[in-house]
């Protein structure tokens, strides 16, 4: 039942649907009914009939890369330039969509994103 079943707010409710609901996007199941696909437990009932993890969310698309210049000044000194970036191609990553049912406007909303922005970090670096 996850921590949430236990502190009372059930994360499987149960299913309204025959469907199988792992193998549709998330936009399929809005279309289908949404919401209206599952009811909230019953008085007593810890766990719903719904399976763990039978929603799906898109991929996360994400490429960080790094580059190292190092110069030798003297025998014991070098001089290190260095740049890191993160999120490289600025891929947007949607966010994992809220499932809770009595979420309303919010339920299934797969519009936030996750990730950030493309990042690029500068430094230099005197090593002796």
């Amino acid at each position: 039942c996850g921590i949430d079943g236990l502190v009372g707010n059930p994360v499987r409710p149960n299913l309204n649907t025959n469907l199988n609901l792992s193998s549709l996007t998330i936009p399929e199941i809005l279309a289908a009914g949404g919401a209206s696909l599952f009811r909230g437990l019953s008085p007593g009932q810890r766990v719903g009939n719904a399976g763990r993890n039978i929603l799906r969310a898109d991929g996360i698309r994400n490429v960080d890369f790094g580059i190292i210049k190092n110069t030798r000044i003297t025998e014991s000194v070098r001089f290190q330039l260095r740049a890191d970036m993160f999120n490289v191609f600025n891929e947007r990553n949607f966010g994992i969509p809220n499932t809770a049912i009595n979420s309303g406007a919010n339920f299934l909303n797969q519009w936030g994103t996750n990730g950030g922005n493309r990042r690029i970090v500068l430094g230099a670096r005197l090593v002796f």
